[in-house]
């Protein structure tokens, strides 16, 4: 374990060089990464990013942007390296290196809260395998505070386990963490509701499914376009739940990963796909890991 941790700092830190020598231009946006903790914390952010509060209220304790990145990416790598050696016992280090190159392919953007949130996912799969309660539901505390998109951890949840009484527990947590931050800080418009510019056109609405075909059609003419690394994780995920390699007590969660990238084509902007994606390499990299070693 110790080595594990100290792989994972040596990488975040190479990682986090990178990352900010590609994306430093992007770093004040106020609608991403270190842009808009300090709206955050002052309460003049909007919707969705006012009410992930994880970050901004880790870096108001300790502010210091890129040491915070550096140990959730750490953090990210160390926690896939957990559950692939305790549910598997095998391919963990490969695991991390894999964890690594998706975290490279998301560099266009500066959003920390992705690393937090793969951390956290990968730890509820732990927590949920060893069927620690107290761990599962600290990981789907802190995961919805980093995004809403953890919701889909519930659902993790009841295809491995049913509808239970930690089921019930589980809600109750979502949704007072849904509450708090709405409570701090009040009920705010989106980002959306204004339009949002990315790449020169302007985003605007909830539903953006007719742009998203469109990103789609238009990733296919131009490689390494960013739709063509948002397609291979559909790709990916689907490889996951096909090839069944969790073992039979999860054996059906990767089946979670349908209504998330539905509700990405629908409610999200299909080239931002890899990083709010992230998530799903907790399926995606064993899967790679048990086709490797089928082989």
């Amino acid at each position: 374990m110790i080595t594990a941790i100290i792989i994972s700092l040596v990488m975040a830190w190479m990682l986090d060089y990178a990352q900010f020598a590609i994306t430093r231009n992007n770093y004040n946006t106020r609608f991403n990464g270190f842009g808009c903790i300090s709206d955050v914390l002052n309460g003049s952010a909007l919707a969705p990013m006012q009410y992930r509060v994880a970050i901004p209220w880790f870096y108001k304790v300790f502010p210091h942007y890129e040491s915070i990145k550096i140990i959730l990416m750490a953090l990210g790598l160390f926690s896939m390296w957990l559950m692939i050696e305790t549910i598997w016992g095998a391919f963990s280090y490969q695991g991390m290196f894999l964890v690594g190159i998706f975290y490279v392919v998301n560099f266009q953007y500066d959003y920390t809260e992705q690393y937090l949130e793969l951390a956290m996912w990968a730890q509820f799969l732990t927590a949920l395998y060893v069927g620690n309660a107290i761990w599962i539901t600290a990981c789907l505390v802190i995961a919805m505070f980093c995004r809403e998109t953890s919701v889909f951890l519930l659902l993790v949840y009841l295809l491995a386990d049913g509808f239970t009484w930690m089921a019930v527990i589980l809600i109750c947590a979502v949704g007072i963490s849904l509450l708090i931050p709405r409570l701090f800080y009040g009920i705010k418009p989106s980002y959306l509701d204004f339009g949002v510019k990315i790449g020169g056109e302007i985003f605007k609405g909830k539903n953006h499914l007719t742009k998203n075909l469109r990103e789609i059609k238009k990733g296919l003419k131009w490689f390494l376009y960013p739709t063509w690394f948002s397609m291979l994780m559909v790709v990916l995920a689907f490889a996951a739940i096909i090839w069944g390699a969790f073992p039979t007590q999860l054996q059906y969660v990767s089946l979670v990963s349908i209504p998330f990238i539905i509700l990405l084509l629908f409610r999200a902007m299909f080239r931002e796909g890899v990083r709010i994606m992230l998530p799903l390499l907790v399926f995606i990299v064993p899967t790679i890991g048990g086709l490797i070693n089928a082989h």
